[in-house]
């Protein structure tokens, strides 16, 4: 695979030290308005309920960019836009970020590492403000070159809280599951405690039985639910899908990946409503 390839060509260059390859540490967040130091992900803050927000249904895309090196990325955000972006394998290229700013969207990228020039690791980008956000990063166990994730809270219309969004890029070069369970750990712990709508999502990275058993078990003691895809199309290694979304609190009504020639990973498409039980005047978990 093309990613794997260029994965290992970054993580040698992490070992041997070359010119083009810094790791940022701690992470920091890039946005529209320049670099901001990271809040701690240690626990969410206690926000008064917003009205104004993201629309009660919602439009969701999540998508591994492969850094933007491929043509036909500008099409496809075009096509159908979304009200909430989560990007894996983003980079800070103008042409991308002015992209999303003309289109109105506020985003933030984690800073994880900068090769060549750019400033790579998750996305998250949406048509209203976060209210809060906290990047998190974790190396990869054998060539310590960082995967990355983001976690915010957007106003969801209606919803007693907000909507909590985890942006995650999963650790690959891991012979077991030790380093994987360590990585999503903090994050569920984050939807664990958080009493109002949950969605995750990402490129989990669950390319065998073990990872993929693993993280289902994990999101099931969450009661967070894995979306189903039809057609379902996503990037595979043999039967299982590196890129899933799990949610809480929500009703999915549509999800779909079909092929795109803009990235080695198809893109996914969900629409979501808030549920009943979470709007302000139902009864939150």
């Amino acid at each position: 695979m093309k990613t794997l390839s260029l994965g290992l060509l970054l993580s040698l260059c992490l070992l041997l030290g070359c010119d083009e390859l810094s790791v940022t540490s701690p992470p920091v967040l890039l946005t529209a308005q320049g670099e901001r130091l990271a809040t701690p992900c240690g626990r969410l803050p206690v926000l008064p309920v917003q009205q104004a927000g993201l629309p009660q249904q919602f439009d969701l895309l999540v998508w591994n960019l492969y850094k933007l090196q491929r043509p036909g990325w500008a099409d496809t955000l075009a096509e159908v836009p979304a009200d909430l972006l989560l990007f894996q394998e983003s980079v800070d290229a103008p042409s991308f970020t002015r992209r999303l700013t003309e289109q109105g969207y506020a985003w933030q990228q984690v800073a994880a590492f900068t090769y060549q020039g750019r400033t790579a690791g998750v996305m998250t980008a949406a048509r209203t403000p976060e209210l809060f956000s906290c990047p998190l990063a974790y190396p990869e166990p054998v060539f310590r070159l960082p995967k990355s994730a983001l976690v915010s809270l957007y106003a969801l219309e209606g919803s007693r809280y907000p909507l909590l969004v985890v942006n995650l890029h999963g650790v690959n070069f891991d012979l077991g599951t030790a380093s994987y369970e360590e990585q999503l750990a903090p994050l569920l712990k984050l939807a664990r405690r958080y009493p109002g709508p949950v969605l995750f999502g990402g490129d989990f990275n669950s390319w065998s039985e073990r990872r993929s058993r693993l993280l289902q078990q994990r999101m099931a003691r969450q009661q967070l639910l894995p979306a189903h895809f039809n057609p379902d199309q996503r990037l595979r290694i043999g039967d299982w899908p590196l890129d899933q979304v799990f949610y809480r609190g929500l009703v999915l009504l549509q999800a779909s990946a079909t092929p795109n020639p803009a990235s080695d990973h198809n893109p996914l498409r969900l629409r979501f409503r808030l549920a009943e039980e979470a709007t302000s005047s139902g009864k939150s978990r």
